[in-house]
């Protein structure tokens, strides 16, 4: 979300400079342990507990607009290859209601993934923060499993608090007038 939020942030802290670098939490953590960055926000689940929480959402299945349930045959997924933390909380979900599934689509981004699911491919497992035009959310409990919340870490607070407490309070901010998410107390 950080890209539609990004010019008023500029606008704030001229002097900051920030370097983006998008990618999965694994990755992210592993450059952060290396020293590669000062400081990530990641998926808290990757993070093993590590940082503090700053925003929540619910986790739902999302499909095409135009989707139409058809149970009698296994879901088509839409997912990013391992390691994908979404990945495997979907194949678990729907493992615990026996539902068979295969493997639709696997993209190389979350990008991908949206295209995929707003193309009709199948359907994935994101935040709500992540539909977009041309996708619904499902709601068909009986074979679509409930799901959790997600939460979401900063970490290197502690290593440059003065670089990163600006970014972290900007997007805190901005999310919290997004009805998808919760923001952490």
């Amino acid at each position: 979300q950080l890209p539609r939020r990004r010019p008023g942030f500029a606008r704030l802290y001229p002097d900051l400079h920030i370097d983006r670098i998008p990618g999965l939490s694994c990755n992210l953590l592993e450059a952060y342990d290396g020293n590669r960055l000062d400081a990530v926000i990641v998926k808290r689940g990757g993070a093993g507990g590590r940082g503090r929480v700053i925003w929540r959402e619910p986790l739902v299945w999302l499909a095409a607009a135009d989707y139409q349930l058809d149970f009698t045959r296994p879901a088509r997924l839409v997912m990013l290859a391992p390691p994908c933390s979404y990945r495997e909380m979907m194949i678990a979900a729907l493992d615990s209601v026996r539902r068979d599934w295969v493997a639709a689509c696997t993209a190389s981004s979350l990008m991908g993934v949206q295209a995929a699911v707003a193309g009709g491919l199948g359907v994935t497992l994101l935040g709500r923060s992540f539909v977009q035009e041309g996708m619904q959310i499902l709601r068909a409990p009986e074979l679509w499993p409930a799901l959790p919340m997600t939460e979401v870490t900063v970490l290197g607070e502690d290593r440059a608090p003065a670089l990163v407490e600006p970014l972290i309070m900007f997007l805190s901010h901005s999310l919290a007038g997004h009805d998808a998410l919760t923001i952490a107390a």
